[in-house]
């Protein structure tokens, strides 16, 4: 019978593999590939720029658009403060209040109506 391996165990496997490649790679070896990649890019090989640019930028961030309608009691979140989401979700009883003992920190139980949060 065939053992599983656990998430764990997978995990641990993947950064011992990483923590290899990392010894057997100098920083020489990086310029180098960095190098051929802009090189590639150059030439109009749009992988090795996304590649290049992924790594020297980041990815592009995905854009949330957050829509409400009020008649139906929907907000619109996209135009809430952290401290206003926080209220709604205690009061739609999907977040506890915070209790660091930071007076600015916590919730409050009351939810901020449509009105008042600009819609």
């Amino acid at each position: 019978m065939e053992e599983k391996t656990l998430p764990v165990q997978q995990g641990l496997k993947r950064a011992r593999v990483r923590a290899l490649i990392a010894e057997a790679v100098t920083e020489d070896d990086i310029k180098e590939l960095a190098k051929m990649l802009a090189s590639k890019a150059r030439k109009g090989d749009v992988t090795a720029a996304r590649e290049l640019l992924d790594r020297l930028i980041g990815k592009p961030m995905q854009e949330t658009i957050l829509t409400a309608n009020v008649a139906t009691g929907q907000i619109d979140l996209s135009q809430m403060s952290i401290e206003q989401l926080e209220r709604q979700a205690h009061a739609a009883g999907l977040k506890e209040p915070q209790s660091d003992g930071d007076p600015g920190q916590g919730v409050g139980d009351d939810a901020v109506p449509p009105e008042a949060a600009g819609l």
